[in-house]
């Protein structure tokens, strides 16, 4: 459940990118743009419909919210841009250099090289440093797991956590934990590797 409850939002934001910049049916490498993009925009969403679900008193109604806006956006889609070209493709008349394959190499050691150093360091601190843990996923709990009173997570008593920070990431992860029922470092670690 963790991983869907966050996989719909990013796919969510993926569609949208595809609505504003399309490429019909086919894939292209802009795709890794329309979804790098997408995913911000669509965990965006998703903690504003989580933060207002729980504002009326149902955090449950978030996910199943999300799924419709997501059906949604592809039957809009698949109306509206099923044959569309990609406009990226369309507007490239420069030749590749082979200087380009050089940047791009680099670009994908470095990449890569992210990659593990992010999944080391989610090894060795699944639960994150100082600041996951005292802002981001603090606020996560009091939202996802204390749905009663959630408010108490804007405490003057706990000023120190940062309370006027905004809830993207915070309403994110508690998100995925009301979904799964439980607090389980997974969410922290996706939302992270996600931005």
């Amino acid at each position: 459940m963790t991983i869907l409850a966050l996989l719909i939002p990013v796919l969510i934001g993926f569609v949208i990118c595809r609505l504003a910049w399309p490429n019909g049916w086919g894939v292209c490498r802009h795709d890794v743009f329309r979804a790098s993009l997408g995913a911000g925009i669509g965990l965006g969403i998703g903690s504003c419909i989580f933060f207002l679900a729980l504002a009326a008193g149902a955090p449950q109604a978030a996910l199943p919210v999300e799924a419709v806006l997501l059906a949604v956006l592809a039957v809009a889609y698949g109306g509206l841009r099923r044959r569309a070209a990609c406009v990226f493709c369309a507007s490239e008349k420069l030749p590749v250099q082979p200087a380009h394959w050089l940047l791009a190499g680099a670009a994908a050691l470095a990449a890569a090289a992210s990659l593990v150093s992010f999944v080391l360091f989610s090894v060795v601190a699944p639960l994150g440093e100082w600041d996951a843990w005292s802002i981001w996923n603090l606020r996560a709990k009091f939202l996802g797991l204390a749905a009663k009173t959630w408010t108490d997570g804007f405490s003057p008593i706990i000023a120190w956590s940062h309370p006027d920070y905004p809830l993207l990431i915070p309403a994110s992860i508690a998100q995925a934990w009301h979904a799964a029922g439980a607090a389980q470092p997974l969410a922290p670690i996706l939302v992270a590797g996600v931005f």
